[in-house]
């Protein structure tokens, strides 16, 4: 992963890896299982490092040949080499998917 952006404090070179799955429960619904670990290096001077770790967890169910309706949430903890730049995110998504 490369983010070139207008400065330096917003560009970084992260590298990432993850695993997901799913299960199918019913004939159309499957759980899915997700888990995903980030790394990025931030090009400003100070060398800031930011790295991620976000399990994820959902459901899709298909609704018509090939369509899926998808509901997801996710916990990201970020931690940093910075003093008070770490977070916790709680991400929820819905969406529609065509899967060809």
């Amino acid at each position: 992963e490369k983010n070139n952006a207008e400065a330096a404090f917003f560009t970084y070179t992260g590298n990432s890896i993850g695993i997901w799955g799913g299960y199918l429960v019913l004939p159309k619904t499957t759980l899915l299982l997700g888990y995903n670990y980030l790394v990025r290096d931030y090009e400003e001077p100070a060398g800031f490092q930011v790295t991620s770790n976000t399990i994820s967890a959902g459901v899709a169910q298909e609704f018509a040949k090939r369509w899926f309706i998808d509901a997801q949430y996710a916990h990201q903890m970020s931690n940093s080499n910075v003093p008070g730049t770490s977070s916790n995110d709680n991400i929820f998504s819905l969406g529609v998917r065509f899967s060809y």
